[in-house]
């Protein structure tokens, strides 16, 4: 991923959020998720059913990030 979005006629949306989900990437989240969380407004909450998702993003100092238990 990172090799396609240093082509020159590569553009991203939000290059900001692409590069943070590429970091958390490489510590081990899934790259959808990655992307959904790091697209959020910083002020904004995540909430997910994914018990795996919020641990990892919690682990690596993510905020804002909690788990909903059905």
């Amino acid at each position: 991923m990172r090799a396609l979005t240093s082509l020159l006629k590569v553009r991203v949306e939000d290059p900001a959020a692409v590069s943070r989900a590429l970091e958390w990437t490489s510590s081990g989240m899934d790259f959808a998720d990655a992307l959904h969380l790091a697209s959020r407004s910083e002020s904004a909450n995540f909430v997910s059913f994914d018990e795996e998702l919020v641990k990892r993003a919690k682990g690596l100092g993510v905020s804002g990030v909690a788990l909903v238990r059905v």
